[in-house]
């Protein structure tokens, strides 16, 4: 099935993810198929306030002055660079006074991607705080044992072979997108690991793309960055973006955008319109709903923030798991493509130098195939 209309940025109506049962799941999962279950999670309010109850300490909080994170910009050159969002260490009592309408200030630290060491902390009013999109992933290990006892004891049960391949589990919390925007975006990227995302509050929409239609998005994880920094002058906040030494970023983005019209994706990158060979995947996940994401695939993830509810922010968990070896072996070569068009794709640094490096990096596997050595 597809939606009744086209969506903005494709020019396309997009196809529905398929629903599943729980029990069904694990075809699924071994298939390397992505899908969405249905109220996974019941009860999801009472845990989001039960988990945001429990927090304390400092956390690690992104921030930018636009809802679009890991965005392409065009600066003074004629190459595109990476926005990333700015990072701040904080308390994360500040954290969640800023996603309210606390009063009062917060002391900060800048942290820098490409910096070893944390920079001075200065304080800047939450009122200010607020007017950004602020994101924040955290451990969920730092807080609880163990999400599963926290209301998600039906997780272990969609794939039980899976359980000793869990790598990490995750916390998920925004309070949308700036100037009072309700939602906010991360651009198309994929990961190594299978990821299973829980909603228990606000809701997501999300943006699927086959593996092998990177083409279609013209993505890389080497080209020139920026990042958000921020500081204080005379009380007030001042933003400013920070040129970066790194050319790799931490995942391949998308000059493709989710926040872009059908004409400007176009503009980005003319040929999406040929790569793009069946329209994207679409979903919109509601508290209790869980997704299941496959390595290898695309993604881009709107997240919106609750209205009138006790917990003022967007909030999911996720748990990473490691390939079975047979999904390893089956999807190998398919991520060993998404890393030889990343390099080649690559607009900082020489292409054919990066790919020389990652080649170096790999070693022959019993199967014939190539895995890459630390």
């Amino acid at each position: 099935m597809h939606t009744t209309l086209p969506h903005p940025a494709f020019g396309a109506r997009l196809r529905h993810l398929a629903e599943v049962q729980p029990e069904d799941f694990a075809g699924y999962g071994d298939s390397c198929t992505p899908c969405v279950l249905r109220g996974l999670a019941p009860g999801s309010r009472q845990q989001a306030e039960r988990l945001v109850a429990g927090l304390d300490g400092r956390c690690q909080v992104s921030f930018s002055p636009t809802s679009s994170l890991f965005s392409f910009e065009r600066g003074e050159a004629e190459c595109p660079r990476l926005v990333n969002p700015g990072r701040l260490s904080m308390e994360t009592r500040d954290f969640l006074r800023a996603a309210g309408d606390a009063e009062g200030r917060a002391s900060v630290v800048n942290l820098p991607y490409d910096e070893a060491c944390e920079e001075e902390a200065f304080t800047v009013a939450l009122k200010e705080l607020k007017s950004l999109a602020l994101y924040c992933v955290e451990d969920a290990a730092r807080f609880f044992p163990d999400l599963c006892q926290v209301g998600l004891e039906r997780l272990p049960l969609l794939a039980p072979h899976w359980q000793p391949l869990l790598r990490e589990q995750r916390l998920w919390m925004s309070s949308g997108g700036a100037e009072g925007a309700a939602a906010v975006a991360a651009g198309f990227h994929w990961d190594h690991l299978q990821n299973i995302h829980v909603v228990l509050s606000g809701k997501k929409e999300v943006f699927l793309i086959p593996p092998l239609l990177a083409p279609a998005l013209s993505a890389t994880r080497f080209c020139p960055q920026v990042q958000w920094q921020m500081s204080s002058e005379d009380g007030r906040m001042r933003l400013g973006k920070l040129e970066m030494k790194l050319e790799e970023s931490s995942s391949d983005y998308a000059l493709v955008s989710v926040d872009a019209t059908y004409q400007e994706n176009l503009a980005r990158h003319p040929s999406m319109a040929s790569e793009l060979k069946e329209p994207p995947l679409w979903v919109v996940l509601h508290p209790g709903d869980a997704i299941y994401i496959p390595p290898g695939w695309w993604h881009s993830v709107r997240t919106w923030r609750p209205e009138n509810a006790a917990v003022p922010l967007a909030l999911s968990v996720n748990f990473w798991y490691a390939m079975t070896p047979e999904v390893a072996a089956a999807q190998g070569s398919t991520l060993l493509t998404l890393e030889i068009l990343s390099r080649q794709r690559a607009t900082a640094g020489d292409p054919e130098d990066h790919l020389r490096a990652f080649l170096a990096k790999l070693d022959p596997a019993p199967d014939g195939s190539f895995v890459p050595v630390d």
